[in-house]
């Protein structure tokens, strides 16, 4: 899945998005829900680069956060 500026990723790692870059921070997490639903075995993220270990769990992490990092 290519997520753009949707989750950022560091060390093959995804992470939220940016704070910088994300003016309605809720519906971003809500947009991240949405994601589980979905088999993904690789993430490219915009900032950072590919992830394809622990995706579902750091969604669900990310999902599960009040405004992210």
């Amino acid at each position: 899945m290519i997520a753009g500026d949707a989750l950022t990723s560091h060390e093959g790692i995804i992470m939220p998005p940016s704070r910088d870059h994300t003016p309605d921070m809720e519906s971003a997490l809500k947009s991240v829900a949405k994601l589980l639903d979905v088999e993904i075995h690789t993430v490219i993220t915009y900032h950072g680069g590919v992830c394809t270990d622990g995706i579902k769990e750091r969604l669900a992490e990310i999902a599960g956060k009040q405004g992210g990092v």
